[in-house]
């Protein structure tokens, strides 16, 4: 039986030894610039009592076939209780045979300005994977080409702004606007809500044995 693909959507904390989360102290990038940022705010330029800002954010949204769940799903990006300066936007779409490309690249260019960064990444060719029966079916070139998507989100994050780096799926819709401080609340390297679902499992990949 092959395995069933479920709903992500998790939230990673990156700020390492002398980066804390929300720039209040150590010394962090001016920019999620392409490749490692090259300017810096020199430690001593910061004042001890000021109050700590906003933890950066970069969300990597990754969309396939998705034009009929986007609208809901940009309106709970939007309505997050996040200033949008302190978030960058990470952005992925391929292999899709409707318009998922077309709206987000709408999306993406009226709200550009909101953001500190966006980066758009989107192929609109070919439109399916050689070994899949269907869009709906997820075979392992799918699953491998997800997987490395995932990786270059992670490893640009990395290597620019953000604190933190929260996965969503275009298929996660955000009904709580605090979803993002909540996650952010509870101060753990990797930190997940549970997802509601038709199936079992929902923040799982394949099915769960009794142990």
């Amino acid at each position: 039986m092959a395995a069933r693909r479920w709903p992500l959507l998790l939230l990673l904390l990156l700020a390492g030894p002398g980066r804390a989360p929300g720039g209040s102290s150590g010394r962090f990038p001016l920019s999620l610039g392409p490749g490692p940022a090259a300017a810096y705010f020199p430690e001593e330029r910061w004042n001890p009592e000021s109050p700590p800002r906003p933890p950066r954010v970069a969300v990597a949204l990754l969309a396939r076939n998705a034009a009929h769940a986007l609208p809901l799903v940009l309106g709970g990006l939007e309505r997050l209780r996040h200033p949008k300066d302190r978030m960058a936007l990470w952005v992925a779409a391929d292999h899709s045979v409707d318009n998922t490309s077309a709206l987000l690249s709408e999306w993406l260019g009226r709200v550009r300005g909101q953001y500190h960064r966006v980066v758009w990444r989107h192929q609109e060719e070919p439109r399916w994977f050689p070994d899949e029966e269907g869009p709906k079916h997820w075979s392992p070139a799918r699953y491998e080409h997800v997987m490395r998507l995932r990786q270059e989100a992670l490893e640009a994050a990395r290597a620019m702004w953000a604190d933190y780096l929260l996965f969503l799926d275009a298929d996660n819709v955000l009904v709580n606007p605090d979803t993002l401080a909540l996650l952010v609340a509870e101060n753990r390297t990797v930190v997940a809500p549970m997802l509601d679902s038709r199936a079992a499992y929902s923040n799982f990949w394949c099915g769960i044995t009794p142990q």
